[in-house]
């Protein structure tokens, strides 16, 4: 399993960089590009929760299932999210991109947190945690799937359900969210079970990878040349073959432990907590050096995606080692990690 480590380490650093994307204020091709080949990166990691759920089946009990979840993701959750709620709930950010702010200003306090904390409406990457929590709370019936053979059915029924209900715009809905990558989650479920599937791929695995994101990058191209964008439904469906190859490459090539991608993997949720903060730090400076500049200068948008990414990257694992030296023995509680 330490492959599977090994690539959700890469899979929260591809994450990060579809947030280091958003912090321009517009992008022209070149940040459209590297959004589109980063974008999904929230598939690969639904992928491998897939696959680790589908592993720990053996010996799954849902009671347990459900508090280790609740104490090691849903505590730190509600500790991070805190400092980007509370600015809302006081009234000292007023703008959202869908929260109606004039209905969301009347409610009373306690109202204003179930929102936020339902939604993760506080803070962009944090609508992911009441999304994975519907995955969290329908385990038995994943289970089921496992024990009924209808992994492979369900997951060809999810992505055509998938395709007809798109990802939301705002990732402002969390049950449209739990249809939209239930096709990644059963697809990890499925490889766990069927390892021979990615295995049996070999040595030929870089070729058909390489090949495969040829081709997906002509699309982007091919696409824009005819005055067209490719949507999320498009790139999620291009994600799952993908996913197959990534699985394949990194149980080859990336089995033993690479120090940095398991570093970034035992981190990932902390980093996924903490790192739009750092995100939305950066929206508003780079608004004001370069407003919609950035979109006409392609060198200047990957210089600055590749510095926010670098900076977003390097003060998530910077504050978590002052709060893990802060909070020592609680860190696990509290952080998550």
């Amino acid at each position: 399993m330490q492959f599977i480590n090994n690539l959700r380490g890469l899979a929260i650093l591809l994450i990060v960089a579809t947030h280091a994307v958003s912090t321009l204020p517009a992008l022209g091709p070149a940040g459209e590009f590297i959004d589109y080949l980063v974008g999904g990166a929230t598939l690969i990691f639904m992928a491998i929760s897939g696959y680790v759920f589908q592993a720990a089946l053996p010996g799954f009990r849902y009671l347990p299932y459900l508090k280790g979840k609740a104490i090691y993701v849903g505590v730190p959750y509600l500790l991070l999210s805190m400092p980007a709620n509370l600015l809302y709930v006081f009234g000292l950010k007023t703008d959202h991109p869908w929260l109606d702010m004039a209905a969301f200003s009347h409610l009373n306090v306690v109202a204003k947190l179930g929102i936020l904390i339902f939604t993760g409406a506080g803070l962009g990457p944090l609508w992911f945690i009441p999304m994975i929590g519907l995955f969290y709370l329908a385990a038995p019936a994943f289970q089921w799937l496992n024990k009924a053979k209808a992994i492979l059915p369900a997951f060809l029924l999810s992505s055509l359900l998938a395709v007809f209900v798109g990802r939301p715009v705002l990732n402002d809905q969390p049950f449209q969210a739990f249809v939209f990558f239930l096709p990644a989650y059963l697809l990890g479920m499925y490889l766990c079970a069927h390892k021979d599937l990615y295995e049996r791929l070999g040595t030929r695995t870089p070729t058909l990878l390489a090949t495969y994101m040829a081709l997906y990058s002509l699309a982007f191209w091919v696409l824009r040349l005819e005055g067209a964008k490719p949507d999320r439904t498009g790139t999620m469906l291009f994600y799952l073959p993908m996913i197959v190859f990534l699985f394949a490459l990194f149980s080859r090539y990336l089995r033993p432990k690479n120090v940095w991608l398991d570093l970034f993997a035992r981190l990932s949720f902390f980093i996924f907590f903490i790192h739009g903060y750092f995100a939305a730090a950066l929206r508003p400076l780079f608004s004001r050096l370069f407003g919609a500049g950035t979109s006409s200068n392609p060198v200047l948008e990957v210089v600055l995606i590749l510095g926010a990414f670098i900076f977003i990257v390097a003060l998530s694992v910077l504050s978590f080692l002052v709060l893990k030296f802060l909070l020592r023995e609680r860190s696990r509680l509290i952080i998550g990690g």
